[in-house]
């Protein structure tokens, strides 16, 4: 916290404890982040598409024809997952899983830590989303429906907790790992969850 900050050490509330006791409620710094999105890779991307008041929202490109009234999305174009992620790993995400483990990435680069570190037990992997890899569930569905078999690695895309478990086996962390699924506030709980974590001494 700035020198200049009004609130001091001693205003910051605590989190009480069954036992009566206190936790300390120091202020939680954020030493790196990670972005993909449909203004394109990366925290940068993001943040001047905000700046500029640009829109990322374009026409709607779906792989199948679909009678949607909706004909606008604000999607992920021209993303090529090869470069990031392995041959080894790919077949075991959706697109969702390589957006995280790619703002992953690019959030602990920032962070210092170098590519594939082990992080150990004292590193908890925490994603907020609303569902899982919903794109493996469409294509499956579709497969499904036209009398095709259905992919063996379709449950392994579709939990909700995929992208946490990969996240974790990338940089071995063996901490507390799991999603939290709590409709539109699902990615705030999950950085409440994570500061408690912090500040319970993890």
């Amino acid at each position: 916290r700035p020198e200049t900050s009004p609130v001091s050490s001693a205003a910051l509330p605590g989190v009480c404890c069954k036992s009566g006791s206190r936790v300390r409620a120091d202020p939680i710094v954020v030493t790196g982040m990670g972005a993909i999105a449909a203004t394109g890779q990366g925290v940068d991307a993001l943040w001047s598409a905000v700046c500029a008041g640009r829109s990322a929202v374009g026409p709607a490109e779906l792989p199948r024809p679909a009678q949607h009234r909706v004909k606008i999305a604000a999607q992920v174009r021209q993303f090529d997952a090869r470069p990031h992620i392995g041959p080894d790993l790919l077949p075991f995400c959706d697109p969702v899983s390589v957006f995280a483990i790619v703002a992953a990435d690019e959030a602990l680069a920032q962070a210092g830590f170098a590519p594939h570190e082990v992080l150990g037990a004292r590193t908890a992997v925490i994603l907020g989303g609303a569902s899982g890899g919903m794109t493996t569930l469409d294509d499956m569905t579709f497969a499904y429906f036209s009398g095709k078999r259905l992919d063996p690695l379709t449950v392994p895309r579709i939990m909700s907790s995929a992208a946490v478990s990969l996240i974790g086996m990338r940089y071995g962390c063996t901490g507390p790992s799991f999603a939290v699924g709590s409709a539109c506030s699902s990615a705030s709980q999950a950085i409440g969850l994570g500061v408690t974590l912090v500040r319970s001494g993890i």
